[in-house]
C-alpha cells in the first residue's frame, strides 16, 4: 500500500510539473505574440543620407519579380543599379530582382511575386529581393528574400506538385526555409524578449536546472533576435548561426539569436494568431495576382 501511495504521489507531482510547464509555455507564447504587435525603430535610418527620393517611378532592366499590390503612406523602391535613388512606391509598380523595398514609420507595402507568393512589409522595414526565379512548366522555384530590418508577413504559395523548389527568407540573425507557408518574421532587440524561464521554475530550486537544460535562458543584453510566428498549415525550418535547424509547425513561435541556438518553438493560441498576423500583413492571404503574372 505504501508503494502504491508513493507511486500515486509521484504521478501527481509529475502531472503538476507538466501542467505548470504547459502554462508557462502558454504564457511565454502570449508574451512573444505581444512583441509582434510592436514596431521597433532601427538605430540607423532605412534610407541613407545620400539617397534622393523621386516621385516618378522608373523601371529597371533587371528580371521582373512581381508587382506592388498596395502601399500605405511612405514606402520606397531602390533599384540595384542605382542605390542613390529611392522611388516612391505605388500600386502596380514592377519590382525586380535586386530591388530593395523600404517601409517607413506608419507605413506598409505588399508585393505579389510571379509564383503568386506574397509578402507584406510593416513599418520600419527593409527587404531586398535577392533572387526570384519561377518556371511553372518545370515546377521550379528559387526565391530568396533578405529582411535587413523590421518585420514581414510571407505567404509562400504551395506548388501543385513536389518539384525542384527553394524559398528562403534571410535575416541578419537566421534563415527561414519554406515550402507552402503563412508566417511572420520580425527582427526585435534581443533585450525585449521575455525570460524563457517562468517564476514557477525559479521557485523550485533543483527544477530550475531542468528548465534551463530544456531551453531556458536569460535574454541577451543587446543585439538583435529574430521572432518567427507560424499560421495554419505551415511548416518551416529556422536555421541560425549556432545549433541545428529548428522545425516549426502550425501555430507556434520561436526566437533565434546570433550567439546561441534557436529556441524550441512554443505553441500559441490559434484564435489569436490571425489577428496578430493581419496587423503585420492585412488580408495578405486572400490577395490575387494581377493577370500579367497569372
Amino acid at each position: 500500500m505504501k508503494l502504491s501511495r508513493t507511486k500515486a504521489a509521484c504521478l501527481l507531482a509529475c502531472a503538476a510539473l507538466l501542467l505548470a510547464a504547459s502554462l508557462a509555455a502558454q504564457n511565454l507564447g502570449d508574451k512573444m505574440l505581444d512583441l509582434l504587435e510592436k514596431d521597433y525603430k532601427p538605430e540607423a535610418p532605412l534610407l541613407a543620407p545620400d539617397v534622393t527620393v523621386v516621385q516618378d517611378f522608373k523601371d529597371t532592366s533587371s528580371e521582373p519579380a512581381g508587382l506592388v499590390e498596395f502601399v500605405e503612406n511612405e514606402a520606397y523602391i531602390i533599384h540595384a543599379e542605382d542605390q542613390h535613388t529611392a522611388y516612391k512606391a505605388a500600386k502596380n509598380n514592377m519590382v525586380c530582382v535586386g530591388d530593395t523595398l523600404v517601409a517607413e514609420a506608419g507605413s506598409n507595402m505588399a508585393v505579389l511575386l510571379k509564383d503568386q507568393s506574397k509578402f507584406t512589409l510593416a513599418a520600419y522595414s527593409k527587404m531586398t529581393i535577392d533572387k526570384s526565379v519561377y518556371d511553372p512548366d518545370r515546377n521550379f522555384r528559387d526565391t530568396v528574400l533578405d529582411l535587413a530590418a523590421g518585420k514581414a508577413r510571407v505567404v509562400a504559395k504551395k506548388l501543385q506538385a513536389a518539384g525542384d523548389e527553394n524559398f528562403k527568407v534571410k535575416t541578419p540573425v537566421a534563415t527561414c526555409g519554406i515550402r507552402g507557408s503563412d508566417f511572420v518574421v520580425s527582427l526585435v532587440p534581443a533585450n525585449q524578449l521575455p525570460d524563457w524561464r517562468s517564476t514557477f521554475w525559479d521557485s523550485l530550486g533543483p527544477a530550475k536546472a531542468y528548465a534551463q537544460a530544456s531551453g531556458g535562458f536569460q535574454s541577451p543584453g543587446g543585439g538583435l533576435s529574430l521572432v518567427v510566428l507560424t499560421g495554419a498549415e505551415t511548416t518551416l525550418s529556422v536555421t541560425g548561426p549556432v545549433g541545428p535547424p529548428v522545425i516549426m509547425e502550425s501555430f507556434s513561435i520561436t526566437a533565434s539569436f546570433t550567439d546561441r541556438p534557436t529556441q524550441p518553438p512554443s505553441t500559441v493560441p490559434p484564435s489569436r494568431v490571425p489577428d496578430v498576423m493581419n496587423k503585420v500583413g492585412p488580408n495578405i492571404s486572400v490577395m490575387r495576382m494581377p493577370k500579367v503574372f497569372e
